[in-house]
């Protein structure tokens, strides 16, 4: 995850000589309605002593990067919420790497990588199956094993005639 915000962008309380922009992961605890979120969302806060940062409406606002978990094509999207309660709303999104996607920055607010639902890499979809992989393991063992045995089983009754 980057955020790159050009020096002029943001505008703070005139009393201030600092600004603080902080960028932390957050579960995802609500769902776009078209898709479903991959990985962590992130949540991008501005503060200035207490008092409103805003950015500038005259400078270019910066940009935001995030890998994605796949490299599944087509790609995520970025979506964007102001604040937690608020709906998501996608941004136009560039591939700039194999698996890393840029956005135009909207301001303050969440930000996640999502596939449509249509999109969903088959990695992920088949995790859904049901079937845990320990599961499969646990099977493939005892399917050697049966088959172990039966040879052994079947040796012994060779040996013995």
């Amino acid at each position: 995850m980057q955020v790159v915000v050009p020096k002029l962008a943001l505008q703070g309380p005139t009393d201030q000589r600092s600004i603080s922009l902080r960028v932390g992961p957050v579960a995802p605890d609500q769902q776009p309605t078209f898709g479903r979120i991959d990985g962590n969302l992130y949540r991008l806060t501005l503060s200035g002593g207490g008092q409103p940062v805003v950015f500038r409406p005259e400078q270019p606002p910066g940009a935001i990067r995030m890998r994605a978990t796949s490299d599944s094509q087509p790609g995520p999207v970025f979506v964007h919420r102001a604040e937690p309660a608020a709906g998501w709303s996608t941004l136009d999104t560039t591939r700039v790497g194999n698996d890393v996607y840029q956005a135009t920055l909207a301001g303050p607010g969440d930000y996640a990588l999502a596939f449509r639902a249509q999109d969903v890499p088959k990695t992920a979809a088949a995790s859904k199956s049901g079937i845990s992989p320990a599961a499969l393991v646990v099977i493939g063992l005892l399917v050697v094993s049966v088959v172990v045995g039966a040879i052994l089983a079947s040796r012994r009754r060779s040996a013995t005639t």
